[in-house]
């Protein structure tokens, strides 16, 4: 499967120039993989018995819930929370972590999508490093999120050239900085519409904005608490 997924090539990742262009790589990425096990993978023996080891996240299982094909994860739910009964039968002594909000929680979709942005990752870096036109790519891109960022920051100080390591951090820096001036500018205005002086005001104008700092700070888009989309009204 990991070939699978890698097959995506990087620069078709950044060609839109909107939006993080991780974020999206990461998205493709995780379509992919919840269409693998939601498909013929389900039927395998091996994977079955990785799946039912290693259990799913609570995200990977929204995303297979919304996948229209309910038999498949009934199935991997029915061995996989059977499975869990040596964990009642053989509880811990002690906690495992020190979260009492959550247990940790491990997960085969995680781990299949995090080995392949890995390699992701690497491609990056190589094609930064000897093709001009990908270095031209990234300067256009809209901005980063912030997880991304931190991630692409940090790695590349083994995996970059010396020569460009310097000028590639910059453009990162200068690619986030953007997004989160764009952020903040969205919020203030949001939060200035609940002002009694902006009754008035166009609420379209601010539409999104609560979305777009959650967004921007863990990677993820979301929908509110009353089910509305980032392009909800307010």
């Amino acid at each position: 499967m990991r070939e699978n997924l890698c097959s995506i090539p990087v620069s078709e990742v950044f060609e839109p120039r909107d939006g993080c262009p991780i974020c999206r790589m990461r998205d493709m990425l995780e379509t992919r993989a919840v269409e693998f096990i939601m498909g013929d993978a389900m039927m395998d023996p091996d994977i079955r018995v990785q799946t039912n080891r290693i259990g799913f996240c609570e995200v990977h299982l929204r995303k297979m819930l919304a996948d229209p094909n309910r038999l498949s994860l009934a199935l991997l739910l029915h061995t996989r929370v059977a499975a869990c009964a040596e964990l009642i039968g053989h509880p811990p002594a002690k906690p495992d972590d020190t979260s009492l909000v959550s247990p940790p929680a491990a997960c085969f979709t995680c781990e299949q999508i995090d080995a392949s942005m890995r390699a992701m990752y690497e491609t990056i870096y190589r094609q930064y490093g000897c093709e001009p036109e990908f270095r031209a790519l990234v300067s256009q891109q809209a901005g980063l999120c912030l997880p991304h960022f931190r991630s692409l920051y940090a790695r590349a100080e083994k995996r970059m050239p010396k020569a460009l390591l310097a000028q590639f951090r910059a453009r990162l820096v200068a690619l986030t900085q953007k997004r989160q001036r764009e952020v903040v500018s969205a919020l203030d205005a949001y939060c200035r519409m609940h002002d009694y002086r902006s009754a008035c005001g166009d609420w379209s104008a601010v539409r999104g904005a609560v979305e777009q700092g959650i967004n921007y700070l863990t990677s993820r888009e979301i929908t509110d608490t009353l089910g509305r989309g980032s392009g909800a009204r307010m």
